[in-house]
């Protein structure tokens, strides 16, 4: 869900009267070998002791469309004021459940909850480029059996989604949720990630990533051009 150009599709946006609306960033975290992460993690468990009326759980993949309802609830509050939101759909919800639900790892989707209210989403999904390159784009008629044959080898992660309801920002939840699932990832043998993508001007989130090792390493750019 990261698609890129070539660098010389610039000149040719921009020879066309485009001029830059928005960067979007994407960083890259050595979640095994880096110390930060590390030391993130550690002020994650002091920090889980002055919240422990809050609870961070994995998703409950027995009622997937249930809890999807939950990531709708907190998506269309928490991103309602960024650049460029638009309100997710009941429809768009059921579509969503379709498509990720095959890929969906149930350790690395939480929910913070308190006193069962849900007030932030954290979802990570194994890279699968690397299976799909395995597979060359076709699933049959041997792509299929790559797909479940490789799967297990995925050493990469991507951190997809991140946020927490206004009310219950600034408190340290964001933090919590990357936190739980940085040790996931860790025990199930991902030893990189992909943060992104992250609007160029969301500092308090980027604060939370560079606190856990990421480095900026890609820069997508939204082009925009005044119509007459």
């Amino acid at each position: 869900m990261m698609p890129y150009n070539k660098p010389y599709y610039e000149e040719l946006i921009t020879a066309e009267g485009y001029q830059k609306a928005k960067d979007l960033h994407a960083y890259w975290s050595d979640i095994y070998y880096d110390e930060k992460p590390k030391m993130a993690l550690r002020y994650a468990e002091r920090l889980a002791r002055k919240l422990r009326h809050i609870v961070i759980r994995k998703i409950n993949m027995r009622r997937f469309e249930e809890e999807l309802k939950k990531f709708q609830l907190v998506y269309n509050e928490a991103w309602k004021e960024n650049w460029g939101f638009v309100p997710m759909t009941d429809e768009e919800v059921l579509f969503m459940a379709k498509r990720l639900r095959p890929l969906v790892v149930p350790d690395l989707a939480v929910i913070a909850e308190e006193e069962g209210e849900p007030v932030g989403v954290a979802l990570v999904v194994p890279d699968y480029n690397f299976v799909f390159k395995k597979m060359k784009g076709s699933l049959f008629p041997f792509g299929i059996i790559k797909f479940f044959l490789y799967r297990g080898q995925i050493s990469r992660v991507r951190l997809l989604i991140l946020g927490v309801r206004k009310k219950w920002r600034y408190k340290g939840i964001e933090h919590l949720m990357v936190a739980t699932l940085l040790r996931k990832a860790i025990k199930k043998g991902y030893t990189g990630g992909e943060l992104s993508w992250i609007l160029e001007d969301n500092k308090p989130i980027i604060a939370i990533i560079e606190r856990f090792g990421g480095k900026l390493y890609k820069r997508y750019r939204i082009y925009e051009k005044k119509i007459r």
